[in-house]
């Protein structure tokens, strides 16, 4: 019994299932008169049913662990791409199950029911819930009953019925239970036939209209506008700009959402839902391909081009093989991610930059207005609330494992020409966790905050304004620069462009995943007609020169010196700003980003 672990458990669950967050937080431990739970002699917990005539065992009376892995000796595990447990009881099975399908295939998913709420708050006491509850390869479904629950989970939702799926019992099944298991899987089993009936309307349907499609690009007669379909993108508001642009250059396009955790969580035939709705010739996603190897087997026999652009590192997001196999063409923000994508398979890949979002609030080449805003300011994340949880709670589970992290991200800040991935793949780190998802964004925001503080600490005196999180106004996350939060980042499309103009000196600096490449702010703040004060990469000398667009530093005391200088010459400030607008409104925009990427993926366009 750990209350910590309750109330960590508790913490996701308030995230992710907050209706069950709110009905199990007052629950104490051993307070239930209906379940007696007792620690086995060997390791776990039994589980009595006092109200069971004569009383059940959920679990035991053998050693409860050893009960489930024998179970599951039996089972495949391999195959399925859904696994539902039917009322986990305090949860073995899915303890178990989770962390072989995390290493398993891409698309493999688990739904877990359990109606028996005393049952499920004794479970959040005893073991540790925290990755199950937050993946989203997981569903919990919570319900006064588990057999219906399932049932209108598939009514709502009826294309996860069709991969292959397992349904097994969670624990020890009752004569009750067992008669209620038969039925639903009996249920089960009709709905599929009726679900699969339909979905074969839905592939004739896609197949006439792609035969359809195709002859007539291989006509004579005019050929339609390329329909693009964004799929679920992780940056919606950089998305928007890109359909806008599209479709001023004359395609079609269009975004797909919803419930993101649901749309993952189904994602191995939902290509079939938003293909037959959209029928696109292009799906473009950002960061995530949803797409499986399903999905892919699917469509490689319709001319849909399968697209993914990564505006984050790859490794971040935790890209995977069979992802990059489902995918065409894979474009990356930043070149140095090329390798990786080749190594895991990709055979075409291109590098594609960052562009500005923005249109300028006030056009430099007319009649200019006078800046309003304060001498320097910084618009975005301090980065701390993004790992600082997470480490706190790594302490508890592996503080030798935060020890290592930390000094790796010491030594690339003493030394960033060896990059934080080769430090992580050569260090002992990597025997406890591959480098992908976690430990990749604790390094990047660790390091991303420890360089925040140390810039913006040079110029603190100097009139410096930050925008952004409340964390900016916590003395334990922002130290010294407390003083200069001036509240949260003004909304994107409508308010931020008038603050990027009127503030005197924008200044940069660099997320570490841009190991070399601009970062969406040097080109918003260019074309909203701000002077722009940036750390250097080498890839702004691709675009800009220092002192004609913008300025660039190194080192804080180049900050530093930059800020005073600017502070004291505002019509070379002026200058700057009107060449670096002029050069971004001209070169730079999301549209001159989607010319590029369309002359790749639609060259018929060209012709």
């Amino acid at each position: 019994m750990d209350h910590q672990l309750f109330r960590a458990n508790l913490n996701i669950l308030h995230q992710v299932y907050p209706d069950l967050a709110k009905k199990l937080e007052t629950f104490e431990y051993g307070a239930s008169k209906r379940f007696a739970i007792t620690p086995h002699p060997d390791r776990g917990w039994t589980c009595i049913d006092r109200e069971e005539n004569p009383e059940h065992a959920i679990h035991g009376p053998q050693d409860p662990w050893a009960q489930v892995e024998n179970y599951l000796l039996n089972i495949d595990l391999i195959e399925p791409e859904l696994i539902l447990i039917y009322r986990c009881g305090l949860g073995y099975m899915p303890q178990l199950i989770y962390p072989q399908m995390r290493s398993g295939r891409h698309a493999q998913r688990l739904l877990i029911t359990e109606d028996r709420w005393e049952v499920l708050a004794s479970s959040f006491w005893l073991l540790d819930w925290t990755d199950i509850l937050r993946s989203d390869r997981v569903i919990f479904l919570h319900s006064e009953e588990s057999a219906q629950s399932i049932m209108q989970f598939f009514v709502t939702n009826p294309i996860g019925m069709l991969p292959v799926l397992t349904l097994m019992p969670g624990c020890n099944m009752s004569e009750t239970d067992r008669k209620v298991f038969a039925a639903l899987q009996e249920r089960m089993g009709q709905l599929g036939k009726e679900i699969r009936v339909q979905t074969e309307g839905f592939l004739h349907e896609l197949k006439g209209h792609y035969a359809t499609r195709r002859a007539s690009i291989q006509s004579e007669t005019p050929e339609p506008p390329a329909k693009i379909l964004f799929v679920e993108p992780e940056h919606e508001y950089l998305a928007k700009n890109m359909i806008e642009s599209l479709r001023e250059m004359g395609f079609r396009s269009d975004m797909y959402t919803g419930n993101m955790r649901m749309l993952h969580f189904v994602n191995t035939w939902l290509w079939l839902v938003y293909t037959a709705e959209h029928h696109p010739d292009i799906l473009l996603w950002m960061n995530r391909n949803s797409l499986s190897p399903i999905g892919k087997r699917f469509l490689d026999d319709l001319p849909v081009t399968k697209a993914i652009w990564y505006l984050d590192n790859p490794e971040r997001v935790k890209v995977s093989i069979e992802e990059l196999e489902a995918t065409d063409m894979v474009f990356s923000f930043d070149h140095s991610y090329l390798p990786l994508l080749r190594e895991m398979g990709s055979e075409s890949v291109h590098t594609l930059h960052n562009a500005a979002g923005l249109l300028p609030a006030v056009r430099l080449d007319e009649n200019p207005l006078p800046r309003n805003g304060p001498e320097a300011g910084f618009v975005g994340a301090l980065a701390a609330n993004r790992f600082i949880p997470v480490r706190r709670f790594w302490l508890e589970r592996d503080s030798e494992y935060v020890t290592i992290l930390d000094g790796i991200v010491d030594d690339y800040l003493a030394d960033p020409s060896k990059t934080l991935a080769y430090r992580y793949k050569n260090s002992a780190a990597i025997e406890r966790l591959p480098y992908s998802g976690f430990p990749v964004l604790y390094l990047e925001e660790r390091a991303t905050y420890l360089r925040r503080l140390r810039f913006l600490q040079a110029i603190k005196d100097m009139e410096l304004k930050t925008y952004g999180a409340p964390e900016w106004a916590s003395p334990e996350y922002a130290k010294d620069l407390v003083p200069c939060y001036a509240g949260k980042a003004p909304d994107y499309h409508r308010d931020l462009p008038q603050l990027y103009y009127d503030t005197k000196m924008n200044i940069n600096i660099f997320h570490v995943q841009c190991i070399d490449s601009p970062n969406p702010r040097v080109f918003d703040v260019l074309a909203c007609g701000g002077f722009l004060i940036s750390e250097y990469r080498p890839s702004l000398e691709e675009y800009f020169q220092d002192g004609v667009e913008l300025r660039w530093f190194r080192t804080k005391e180049e900050l530093a010196e930059l800020v005073a200088y600017y502070r004291e010459h505002p019509d070379e400030r002026e200058e700057i700003a009107r060449r670096g607008q002029k050069r971004v409104l001209a070169h730079h925009l999301a549209k001159n980003r989607m010319e590029t990427m369309m002359n790749i993926l639609w060259p018929e366009r060209k012709k």
